[in-house]
């Protein structure tokens, strides 16, 4: 490999600028001639190829597009972003959708003909691994958005193990929704419509009020399955019945090629009965249930209103559940749960909140979402007055927000 340098500046690791002496290499010893150059540019050849070799051996990695992973600290390479959020690496997708980017690579496999078929690439070696792109492409599930993210800064999901068991649901509604949504990751292709590709969606709808679980049991169903979650509401689809048919196919075949789970919150819009007077919204309804047809993947509807669903829902829906409102024992299971996980910048949890003080928590008429919130001030104010969290900074912010406490 014959290669030709120029002068160039470079920075050493101390911060001291390097002028790099102008050569004229021409070697077969492709270790040989990349040596040279490296070792001109930077004080810490050893430590340089290591990094290289490391971030060269994790871009080349073969993983599927279902592959979850957790991108910390992630910046795009134009408009530079960080991001702290979940991601799904898919190249194939992310070139469908940036078809005017500059560096476009057509599939390999598109190149073999038929009789190289069962052709298999050979490892890269060493020097190869080295000339690996530092970055890789995917979509951020947070930022809603495909992104390019440093090979270095991705790291594999630690999923919550015990998400799944924190849920409070009866065991055998938890066995259910389970049990409905790994059979359809497992056997999506051996249930079909008469009309091929209809019929192979699982649907679950979860009514009920606000801050009852609705949300959360999606988020730990995908948890415990191992899987992308992907959340939109209406929203995000757009306002015009175009703008919603265009996003929701998108959406929908993408989600499915990820085996994800797809939850579509407060689906009101979507989920209420047609009327004369509004036929834009009678179109996206139509297109929704069109769309819907054709899903193949699980997909979760959240609603404060079943009363007002559209007759021709009920018939796509696989799964209804009514979530109750939160009696005593489950809040006190909520309250508990939050304690448990609590924290504060000491390393202390939850100080002197005995079995009495989640008793008469527990006996206060409050959603799961509104313990939450409680619990999170609470933290922050025993984190602002240095001391371990109490029942005394729980009461403050219970006072605050104008909750009664009876018994203390």
């Amino acid at each position: 490999m014959a290669v030709d340098s120029e002068p160039v500046e470079a920075v050493s690791d101390n911060g001291v600028d390097t002028p790099v002496s102008e050569t004229s290499q021409k070697s077969d010893d492709d270790a040989s001639t990349t040596e040279k150059i490296i070792i001109g540019m930077v004080a810490d050849t050893k430590d340089v190829f290591a990094k290289f070799d490391a971030d060269g051996n994790r871009s080349w990695s073969d993983k599927p597009p279902t592959d979850l992973e957790e991108a910390p600290e992630n910046e795009t390479t134009q408009n530079r972003e960080r991001t702290i959020c979940r991601i799904v690496l898919d190249g194939a997708r992310w070139e469908d959708a940036n078809p005017n980017h500059l560096i476009h690579m057509e599939s390999i496999l598109h190149e073999v003909d038929q009789s190289q078929a069962d052709y298999e690439m050979p490892p890269l070696n060493n020097y190869h691994v080295l000339l690996t792109s530092p970055m890789v492409r995917g979509y951020a599930l947070k930022n809603k958005r495909w992104m390019q993210f440093f090979v270095d800064g991705v790291h594999e999901i630690e999923f919550h193990e015990g998400a799944f068991a924190s849920l409070v649901l009866s065991q055998e509604r938890k066995k259910l929704i389970l049990a409905f949504a790994e059979s359809q990751v497992k056997h999506r292709d051996s249930f079909d419509d008469v009309v091929k590709g209809k019929g192979r969606s699982i649907v679950m709808l979860l009514s009920g009020g606000p801050g009852i679980g609705k949300t959360l049991t999606a988020e730990v169903v995908a948890e415990q399955m191992r899987v992308p979650l992907y959340t939109m509401s209406a929203g995000d689809l757009g306002s015009s019945s175009d703008d919603v048919d265009e996003n929701l196919s998108k959406l929908m075949s993408m989600v499915s090629n990820w085996n994800a789970v797809l939850l579509l919150d407060e689906c009101d819009v979507f989920l209420e009965e047609r009327t004369a007077a509004d036929l834009e919204r009678n179109r996206i309804v139509s297109i929704f249930l069109r769309t819907l047809e054709y899903y193949e993947g699980i997909l979760f509807l959240t609603t404060n209103r079943i009363a007002n669903m559209d007759d021709a829902f009920q018939s796509r829906i696989h799964l209804t559940l009514e979530y109750p409102n939160l009696d005593a024992v489950a809040r006190r299971t909520i309250w508990t749960t939050f304690l448990d996980r609590a924290t504060c910048d000491d390393g202390s949890g939850k100080g002197d909140i005995d079995e009495n003080a989640l008793s008469t928590l527990s006996a206060i008429d409050l959603n799961g979402r509104q313990i939450k919130n409680i619990m999170k001030m609470s933290q922050l104010l025993a984190m602002q007055t240095g001391f371990s969290l109490s029942f005394e900074h729980v009461k403050t912010v219970l006072r605050i927000q104008g909750c009664a406490i009876h018994g203390n």
